[in-house]
């Protein structure tokens, strides 16, 4: 009986140490740190300390009635309303502070109107979070951040980076280089703003926003960084759709999408640096 046993023990030691070195063998063959099964299964790879990290979005109901208008984040804005938005996902608390206000704001996100006072302003934001002491042992799960916000009158040319003259090439035709020319003029006796945009088909497209009054909802967007004709489309002036003209980082380089009027519509893109 005895010696029953000790041969039982002994096959069944043999069946472990086999079904060990097959589990092995599998996470042998898998290689991925976030897959549990894999023998190089990383639990901490993904793991991040707490950040107050946020974002800065123009807003406005203009904005969000155009298709084409694409967010940004921007330490400089046009609009009044200005979207604050964290990056931390889950925190226990987002605590705001806006300029000089004296009671702090709360939210994960959080939209404010500054039309009464359009000044610089420093933004702080605290984020409180329970922190993965585990993979991140010094993270003690509370993180600040500042940024500062700036404003500028919408016309005001000298200080409106998407304004000026930018040479570069399209997928149109890599072989010429081309300028794309954004400019800006008042006219007086009809009280109208007007953007001019050079250097497709041979022709300017003056596009006027109409009447100081009516300017709420206007024809086009022209922001700190970017332009949208109304709807995206230049078809009376240039024969163009699908426009969208951005400087996509804070850089002088201009991102320009856009469409002939033709059967194909093909899709373009111009690139280009400012020359003056």
């Amino acid at each position: 009986m005895k010696r029953l046993i000790q041969t039982l023990k002994l096959l069944l030691y043999v069946l472990i140490v086999t079904s060990l070195q097959n589990c092995q063998k599998d996470k042998v063959e898998c290689n991925d740190p976030r897959n549990p099964e894999c023998v190089n299964y990383d639990p901490c790879i993904d793991a991040k300390i707490v950040s107050a990290a946020f974002t800065m979005f123009e807003e406005g109901d203009a904005l969000r009635l155009n298709p084409f208008w694409e967010y940004y984040d921007t330490d400089t804005s046009v609009w009044n309303n200005v979207r604050f938005t964290a990056l931390e996902e889950n925190a226990k608390k987002y605590t705001w502070y806006i300029g000089t206000e004296l009671q702090p704001r709360f939210g994960k996100s959080l939209t404010i109107d500054f039309s009464s006072n359009k000044t610089p302003k420093l933004i702080r934001l605290i984020v409180e979070k329970e922190p993965n002491s585990t993979c991140l042992p010094n993270d003690d799960g509370v993180d600040t951040v500042d940024r500062m916000l700036y404003f500028i009158d919408r016309y005001d040319t000298l200080n409106m980076p998407i304004f000026g003259r930018f040479q570069g090439v399209s997928s149109e035709n890599s072989q010429e280089t081309r300028v794309v020319t954004i400019g800006y003029y008042y006219t007086t006796n009809t009280g109208a703003n007007n953007v001019t945009f050079t250097g497709f088909n041979e022709c300017t497209a003056y596009v006027s926003s109409g009447l100081l009054g009516y300017r709420f909802f206007p024809p086009w967007q022209v922001n700190h960084r970017t332009f949208l004709p109304n709807g995206g489309g230049m078809t009376p002036r240039c024969n163009l759709f699908d426009v969208i003209v951005r400087l996509p980082d804070n850089t002088d380089s201009i991102y320009v999408q856009y469409k002939n009027w033709s059967p194909d519509s093909t899709l373009y893109v111009f690139r280009g640096t400012k020359i003056q």
